[in-house]
């Protein structure tokens, strides 16, 4: 998931970009949420 930014925020840092998708684009069954109203998979 990235809800804190896990992938975009390093990916920053490299010089390229990380994909946070649209909710619900990948099915979250049998993920924990963190903050459900956040996590995108």
């Amino acid at each position: 998931t990235d809800t804190g930014g896990s992938v975009r925020v390093p990916a920053a840092f490299c010089g390229i970009f990380g994909f946070r998708p649209s909710h619900s684009t990948v099915s979250s069954t049998n993920v924990i949420p963190m903050a459900q109203s956040f996590d995108t998979v």
